[in-house]
């Protein structure tokens, strides 16, 4: 949002340059370079890069034949002129937010706990929403019209339940909306077999701490009259076409939150823009959607990362019936993060020509692949790369910065870019056969950034995946709370490990954090350390009994599959796998622990 930017002195785009592409807002707003013609797009005295126009045409003349133009909607002059300017400096600063909102609740000698910085993003202020419209909601179906299936089974007379008249008297308090949270943290940190059998009694599949802070029952009956319909968001957003309040029965609630993610942190200059999904097969919601390209289906949204971190600066969701399409969500989108010159990396999918140039009307570097069919010059694939020998390259600009090259690396691979130059180059590694190692090749900046950069959705979607919160239910909605959980404990992570690093500490791992997380909301740690109150049936670490000591003729021996020494996880925290193993007691050893293992363990030599 514009509003949490610094005071720069910048314009905003005009109505006509963020509708969406048309010919006929083209032909109104005449952008540099977007003329056919060739004496046309140099009409003006200087270009828009300041770079005078005679000299640029000038080039022209002397070299007609590397003159390319592309027809159509994405219509534009590409030379082999290079029009390139230096990129400006990032103007932000990477940090947390001062006016980010009161998280300090446990202050501990000046130090925030882990639950305070979880709070920074689900506020107070959001849980009391969440228990106004629970109940609310239970109080709706108690005195409304009884369900068509409960009038054919049990006559409209024995409406309503007395469960539903138990739940209207105290549907859910704050405690027990925390608790609840807590307990799907928990499962997703330490279960993955079923809620049911978690809060069993069967000694190898149950986990005990569950059933100190709830029952199976009122598990369950919090989940079922649990709503986030809430009121309105506290900060409108004047001006802005995107948004997450159009989401049926929990929008409001994902605007607040992603107010929350805008306001507490200051990402740093690389950022990563793509697409998310939250997965759902319900067929009873017009968001979700059949990803062919997926091994499965949900609610997509567009979300824009920090490289490097994963922390998730601002997203919105798909709607499949909306009227701005792919690109012009990511034109509104960038509007939260104008006026810095940011580095963003998208793929081909929102990688256009027009959005390149409203990028840096903007304020923001862009770049990424990029597709023939939105405005990719087709000579630079089908002629001059199509020879190409790996490592070469080929590129064209346009007369007001916008590089467009092709890479031939495996395959052929094209970028734009609005401010890579096109003769910078940098080193990629890539594996060839018969090499044990990677073998360095060179490679254009713009291919060495995206290669490096544009990970960070994916970095985000592996840490919500790691630890999720994510239940089964027959609610859509539902899936859309989960993703906002699992989004705020990442990103209340990344807040706390940069927290930690500038002053001077070394900061937990994250699964510490995430526990003491789940101990503060479950009220576990009130009676219980950490260490047993979170007990749960894993895979045990390797004791003592099963060292090598009584084999009786070590041995190394070959063996066909690689799999992971015994003693590298053990004491040096890496995974080493081997093809080599004991012969006598059949254990994978590598070579530097073959003889400590028959040995065995220190304290007994």
């Amino acid at each position: 949002m514009a509003e949490h930017a610094d005071e720069l002195e910048w314009e905003p785009p005009t109505d006509e340059e963020s509708a969406s592409e048309s010919d006929d807002v083209n032909q109104a707003s005449q952008l540099p370079g977007r003329a056919v013609n060739v004496l046309d797009a140099f009409e003006s005295d200087e270009s828009s890069e300041g770079t005078p126009s005679a000299e640029i045409a000038a080039a022209l003349d002397r070299d007609m034949d590397g003159v390319v133009c592309t027809p159509g909607k994405h219509a534009s002059v590409w030379s082999c002129v290079n029009t390139s300017q230096e990129p400006h400096e990032f103007t932000g600063e990477r940090g947390i937010r001062s006016e980010s909102g009161r998280g300090r609740r446990s202050d501990v000698g000046g130090q925030l706990r882990a639950i305070d910085y979880w709070r920074k993003f689900v506020t107070d202020d959001m849980l009391e929403e969440i228990v106004l419209a629970t109940k609310r909601r239970v109080h709706e179906r108690v005195h409304g019209k009884p369900t068509t299936f409960y009038t054919s089974r049990y006559g409209a007379e024995q409406w309503p339940p007395r469960r539903m008249k138990q739940q209207e008297a105290s549907p859910m308090t704050r405690k027990q909306l925390e608790k609840f949270i807590g307990v799907c943290y928990g499962l997703g940190a330490t279960y993955a077999r079923g809620v049911e059998l978690a809060f069993s009694e069967r000694p190898v599949y149950g986990v005990p701490w569950l059933k100190r802070v709830m029952t199976y029952t009122e598990f369950q009956r919090l989940k079922s009259c649990l709503s986030c319909d809430i009121g309105e968001p506290g900060r409108e957003r004047i001006g802005k076409t995107v948004s997450n309040v159009h989401v049926e029965k929990v929008g409001k609630l994902l605007e607040k939150f992603r107010d929350r993610c805008l306001r507490v942190y200051q990402p740093g200059r690389e950022l990563a823009y793509d697409e998310q999904v939250a997965k759902t097969d319900s067929r009873v919601t017009r968001f979700r959607q059949v990803l062919k390209h997926k091994k499965y289906n949900g609610i997509q949204l567009y979300s824009v990362c920090e490289s490097k971190t994963g922390y998730l600066v601002t997203f919105a969701t798909r709607d499949p019936n909306g009227t701005l399409g792919v690109h012009g969500v990511m034109n509104q989108l960038l509007d939260d993060i104008a006026g810095r010159w940011h580095r963003v990396y998208a793929d081909n999918l929102f990688i256009t020509l027009g959005t390149l140039r409203r990028a840096k009307l903007m304020r923001i570097h862009l770049a990424g692949t990029a597709r023939t069919t939105f405005g990719f010059p087709r000579a630079l694939k089908d002629v001059e790369g199509k020879n190409l020998k790996r490592g070469d390259y080929v590129w064209k600009m346009t007369s007001d910065g916008v590089l467009a090259l092709a890479w031939k690396d495996t395959v052929l691979a094209q970028f734009m870019s609005n401010w890579h130059a096109p003769l910078s180059t940098g080193t990629v590694f890539r594996r060839q056969r018969g090499c044990a190692q990677k073998q360095a090749f060179t490679a254009p900046r713009v291919a060495v950034d995206y290669n490096e950069f544009m990970g960070a959705v994916d970095q985000h979607d592996a840490l919500r995946g790691s630890v999720s919160c994510s239940q089964m239910s027959m609610k859509w909605w539902h899936t859309l709370f989960w993703w906002m959980l699992d989004a705020a404990m990442v990103n209340a992570y990344c807040v706390y490990s940069f927290a930690e690093k500038q002053a001077g500490r070394e900061p937990n791992r994250r699964d510490v954090f995430v526990e003491e997380v789940i101990l503060e909301l479950t009220g576990l740690n009130e009676s219980a350390t950490p260490a047993a109150s979170l007990a749960t049936p894993k895979r045990r670490r390797r004791t003592d009994a099963r060292w090598g000591m009584d084999c009786c003729e070590p041995r190394p021996e070959f063996y066909h599959k690689r799999k992971r020494c015994a003693l590298c996880y053990e004491f040096e925290s890496k995974e080493n796998k081997i093809k080599y193993r004991c012969g006598a007691c059949k254990t994978h050893l590598c070579r530097a622990h073959f003889g400590p293992w028959h040995d065995g363990p220190p304290d007994c030599r």
